[in-house]
């Protein structure tokens, strides 16, 4: 284990699916604040959070030079205002997730983001930020439809 309390997973773990099981619904938010969530998306993603008992969350800087786990920016969130979730230095492309594996979510320099979880997780969410709709149009705006329908489709 290292300092920060992350320890490299095996050899064995890295060639698993990058979800696991339980991640087989996915739910996009277009556009996010830079690498950050709007504050509409991150209050809907806090409320899903908490009506889950999820009593907090880590985010992670993924988008880095070599062994990310050991040099790599990491913190431990238990539902932080919005206020200060976006102080966070996130200037890479980072990760937001549960210990219990309910959700993951990555947000991307490109403004835009996916949370992938359970069904009732991403059902929970999309009761919680109603415009999702228009983020999944909103993303047809920015990029070849024919690239993202993958996305899309795993998103209806």
């Amino acid at each position: 284990m290292s300092e920060n309390g992350f320890a490299s997973t095996p050899e064995s773990v890295r060639r698993e699916p990058p979800f696991v099981e339980a991640v087989c619904s996915r739910l996009l938010f277009c556009p996010t604040d830079g690498f950050h969530l709007t504050d509409v998306q991150y209050n809907a993603f806090i409320n899903t959070t908490r009506a889950f008992g999820e009593e907090y969350f880590y985010v992670s800087v993924v988008e880095w030079a070599g062994d990310f786990f050991k040099r790599g920016q990491h913190w431990w969130c238990q539902r932080p205002s919005y206020d200060e979730y976006s102080e966070l230095p996130l200037v890479l492309e980072n990760a937001l997730y549960s210990k219990s594996g309910v959700f993951g979510a990555i947000l991307s320099h490109e403004d835009h983001g996916i949370i992938g979880g359970t069904k009732d997780f991403i059902d929970t969410s999309k009761r919680e930020y109603p415009t999702w709709r228009n983020d999944r149009e909103r993303i047809k705006d920015d990029w070849e439809t024919s690239l993202v329908a993958p996305v899309l489709d795993a998103t209806a």
